[in-house]
Order: C-alpha cells, then sequence, then structure tokens
C-alpha cells in the first residue's frame, strides 16, 4: 500500500523481521560491514605504505635498495595499486614539498629519482614472456621531449602498457632529429607524447607537427601528462590525434586504428 506521501508502505502481515527475512537482512548487513571494514583496512595501509615509501625516498642514508622496498610494500598492498596511485601520489608530495619551500630543488630530484628507480623494480618482475614469443606484438613509442624534465609519469606509463602486454618503447630526452629518424625507422602502433606542464605548450605543438609529417596518418599520436589534464577547449594541439591522460583510453583509442597481422593481448578487466 501507499501512504498520503506516495511511499511504499509493506502490509502489516508483511513482517519484514519474519523467518528467512531476518537471515537474509543479517547476511547483508554482515556482508556491508566486512566490505567497510576491508575498505577502511585497505585505505590504512595504503596511507602506511605511502609514508613508508617517501620516507625511503627522502632518505639519503637509506640503504634499502629499491627491489627490497619492492618486497616490502608488496607484503601490504598489491603491485597495481602501489605503482598506480601510490607512486605518484608521493611525486605529488614531492612537488608541492618543493612548491611550499619545504624541500630543495636536490632534495626533491634524488627522491624522484629513486621513486623512478622503484617502478622499475616492479617493472623488472613483469611477465615479459609475451613480448618474446609474439613477433608481431603491437608496440607503442612513449616519448618524454627533450625540453620536459620531468620523468616519473611516462615511467609509470611505460609499466602499465608493459603490464597490459603492450611493447612499450621509452624515448627520453631525446633531440628531434634523433626522435624523428626513430618514428621513421620503426612501425610504432602508436606514440605516446608525456608533456607535464603548459609552460611547455608552444614547443609541444611545434614537436607534434614535426612527428605528425613524418607518420602520416600511419600511427596515432596521444597527447597525454599533466599538460593534458590542464588543457582546455581553446588550447590547440592540431598535431595530436588525440589529447587524454588515461592510458587505457588512449590505448583503445590506438587499437582501433590497429595495423594489419598485429597482435593485441587480451587486456585484464
Amino acid at each position: 500500500m501507499t501512504t498520503g506521501m506516495g511511499r511504499l508502505m509493506p502490509h502489516k502481515e508483511d513482517n519484514i523481521f519474519a523467518g528467512s527475512n531476518v537471515s537474509r537482512l543479517a547476511l547483508h548487513a554482515m556482508s556491508e560491514i566486512a566490505l567497510a571494514q576491508k575498505t577502511l583496512q585497505t585505505k590504512t595501509d595504503s596511507n602506511n605504505c605511502l609514508y613508508e615509501i617517501i620516507s625511503w625516498a627522502c632518505d639519503s642514508s637509506q640503504t634499502i635498495q629499491p627491489n627490497e622496498m619492492r618486497k616490502i610494500l608488496l607484503k601490504q598492498l598489491p603491485a597495481d595499486l602501489i605503482v598506480d596511485s601510490l607512486i605518484p601520489e608521493a611525486a605529488y608530495w614531492l612537488g608541492n614539498q618543493w612548491v611550499k619551500d619545504e624541500m630543495h630543488f636536490v632534495g626533491v630530484t634524488k627522491a624522484s629519482a629513486k621513486l623512478q628507480q622503484l617502478v622499475w623494480a616492479f617493472t623488472d618482475h613483469l611477465d615479459h614472456r609475451l613480448l618474446h614469443t609474439a613477433p608481431n606484438i603491437c608496440s607503442v613509442l612513449v616519448v618524454v621531449p627533450q625540453f620536459c624534465h620531468h620523468t616519473l609519469g611516462s615511467v609509470v606509463l611505460h609499466h602499465q602498457l608493459t603490464r597490459d602486454g603492450v611493447a612499450a618503447h621509452l624515448a627520453m630526452g631525446l633531440a628531434p632529429e634523433e626522435l624523428g629518424q626513430k618514428v621513421a625507422t620503426y612501425d610504432f602502433d602508436g606514440i605516446f607524447l608525456s608533456v607535464s606542464t603548459r609552460e611547455h605548450l608552444e614547443l609541444t605543438r611545434k614537436l607534434l607537427v614535426f612527428l605528425k609529417n613524418i607518420v602520416a596518418s600511419r600511427t596515432p599520436i596521444i597527447l597525454g601528462g599533466r599538460l593534458a589534464r590542464n588543457m582546455s577547449q581553446a588550447d590547440d594541439c592540431g598535431g595530436a590525434d588525440m589529447v587524454c591522460d588515461n592510458y587505457q583510453e588512449a590505448l583503445n583509442f590506438v587499437q582501433r586504428s590497429r595495423k594489419p597481422n598485429r597482435v593485441w593481448p587480451e587486456r585484464r578487466a
């Protein structure tokens, strides 16, 4: 029956606390409580891991090697969460410390380099067998332009692509001529350009036009990184086929324009 307020009400003979209803309600409540506890525990573990990562990166006297640190962290959380979320969050924290003048540039640079080594430690332990057994596996070039000095994001992206079974190649700090020779020589399925700041927007435009003149329509170019995240609709990056800061969306875009006889691995949900 409905009340004058239009709310559906149970008939008085329908006792929601009777018989099997009680069991169902109890099971539902227990399930919700367990989920809440698990979420809270994951958050606590994440905060603990983040603190450990930052402390390890900032302590110049720390003797724990990146691979040892990887093992310590894996006892608490899965690798995907550590690489995709916690290490970038640690890098963001370092950047804020420098902006607030609470850490000097050298300290931030050294700590960031250690975070990058930690990502490489995780990448080294990925399963690379598919990349060596499938000669026509899809390949992507991740580019950090010569004018960019922030490289951690691209190393994380390289890890994510490799983890998804893509043959990811990393080109950091190459002069335009060297980069042009690389994209002209190898038949990549996509080029991911990672740029960290709007200060480099004009240089990025020029590089995009330069690369597009070489690859034409045979290879899509995706502009990503913090620049892509902070771009407005008024910004013109005509050389890019896509502007996106989500690697899975970018990879889907590349896959839709796949080349003949390419092997695309089944990616995880």
